[in-house]
């Protein structure tokens, strides 16, 4: 028995042969979306192209961060060493035994006025008749501050203020080396302001304030801060 449906055309149900070759040879060659199946024609969905790691640009950004970053770094400390941070060798034992001769020490730059207690770098002039140059960088301790009046009786010393109006032993605490003297037999004097009163460590062999007199906050130029 003949199932042909008469009413359908066989020439309808699929594309003709000549047309089935063209789309073909359009597949191939990458003109059409097309493809040819056994029962006719189905649209290829187009292939997104793979980005590989071989092939992907680096991030402008990060490239300009590796560059930059290293330099503004060096330029930081460069500023940090050369403008906030000084070093300074002590060429003599009038610090000894807190600074040996030849030990280098890192200063804070600026002239602020110190803390008591704390170990100085100043600006002396007129020292020629010492012996010396007559201009030197000194390293001393703060032991009076503006208006504290500085006693030295007896190999010892006292700093008296509004604080303490009977006195205290600036030097507690401290490692020093011989008695504290003075060229005139004893000291009294009131720290002037804008000035601080400094002493050596090692006191013989110390040239302080005790023959220079205080020293002008403005003549500091910074203080040790490695100690």
């Amino acid at each position: 028995m003949d199932n042909t449906n008469p009413d359908i055309n066989p020439e309808l149900t699929s594309p003709p042969r000549a047309l089935k070759t063209e789309i073909t040879q359009q597949v191939a060659s990458g003109q059409s979306d097309m493809q040819p199946t056994a029962d006719g024609m189905r649209e290829v969905q187009p292939r997104l192209p793979i980005q590989t790691t071989s092939n992907r640009k680096p991030h402008r950004w990060l490239t300009i961060l590796l560059i930059t970053v290293p330099i503004i770094l060096v330029v930081i400390l460069a500023w940090l060493r050369f403008s906030v941070f000084g070093l300074y060798q002590e060429n003599g034992p009038s610090m000894d035994p807190t600074i040996k001769s030849g030990q280098k020490v890192y200063i804070l730059r600026g002239h602020s006025q110190p803390k008591r207690g704390a170990i100085i770098i100043f600006r002396e002039s007129g020292l020629s008749k010492y012996g010396g140059p007559n201009t030197l960088n000194l390293i001393k301790r703060v032991i009076g501050l503006p208006g504290d009046r500085v006693e030295i009786s007896n190999g010892q010393v006292r700093v008296f203020n509004s604080a303490n109006p009977d006195g205290f032993n600036p030097d507690a605490g401290y490692k020093l080396l011989g008695q504290t003297t003075s060229p005139e037999g004893t000291t009294n004097i009131t720290v002037p302001n804008g000035d601080v009163y400094v002493l050596g460590e090692n006191r013989p062999e110390s040239l302080d304030s005790r023959e220079l007199g205080p020293v002008p906050i403005a003549n500091i130029l910074g203080r040790v801060v490695n100690l």
